[in-house]
């Protein structure tokens, strides 16, 4: 009888992380959609395809692997947010973690883009995901502001392998990101005003992401 009176736990929202919700929910591709072809809009308007293609969901997590570039991207749009996630760069299997330098192709997280410039490549700002510039943030087709502390980034960068901790935090026309905890970029101006989806970019290579959520702000 006692347990009649009980409520349920809203499984999307973290009682560790108040006001965040999942963005992959761990099982399927729920609440994200694709785009893959260069040069390309979605279609039915454009060429892009629309379909995962080079992702899929692998043990609780969205693996990326394949041969076609292009990006899986939010249902909404966010402006000011906190985005937190786990990646990991698989290396081969015959990759040494001594290696000093490991190339892992392309990948990172975009931010601001609009429905006009939903299109690969668009005008946004790109966290960079690569093991060798790791949470650089530059931008693509706009003018940004931004200090990256390299020496930081390289400190705490866990390499390919083991998981990386992600926080990217857009408040104010300010961006700041910090890796496995501490920061490591701060875009301190930059034009992007409006609401714009955030996407995961895949240019090769294989790349792991999970437990990717936001508190939308």
């Amino acid at each position: 009888e006692a347990m009649k009176m009980m409520r349920l736990r809203d499984s999307s929202v973290s009682s560790e992380e108040p006001g965040f919700k999942p963005i992959f929910n761990g099982k399927d591709f729920s609440g994200i959609k694709f785009l893959f072809g260069t040069n390309c809009r979605p279609a039915p308007d454009g060429c892009g395809k629309t379909e995962p293609t080079s992702f899929r969901v692998e043990n609780g997590t969205i693996v990326g692997e394949g041969r076609e570039h292009g990006y899986l991207y939010t249902e909404n749009q966010y402006l000011n947010f906190n985005l937190r996630y786990d990646y990991r760069w698989v290396p081969p299997a015959d990759h040494d973690l001594g290696d000093s330098y490991f190339s892992t192709a392309s990948a990172g997280t975009l931010l601001f883009i609009t429905e006009a410039e939903n299109q690969i490549w668009p005008r946004c700002m790109e966290i960079e995901g690569d093991n060798s510039n790791i949470m650089r943030a530059i931008g693509m087709g706009a003018q940004i502001k931004t200090e990256h502390d390299e020496v930081a980034a390289v400190a705490v960068n866990k390499g390919p392998g083991p998981w990386n901790s992600v926080e990217i935090v857009s408040q104010n026309g300010e961006v700041i990101v910090y890796l496995n905890g501490v920061k490591v970029t701060h875009v301190t101006e930059h034009p992007f005003v409006k609401l714009g989806y955030i996407a995961f970019q895949y240019q090769g290579g294989k790349i792991a992401y999970r437990n990717i959520r936001i508190k939308d702000e």
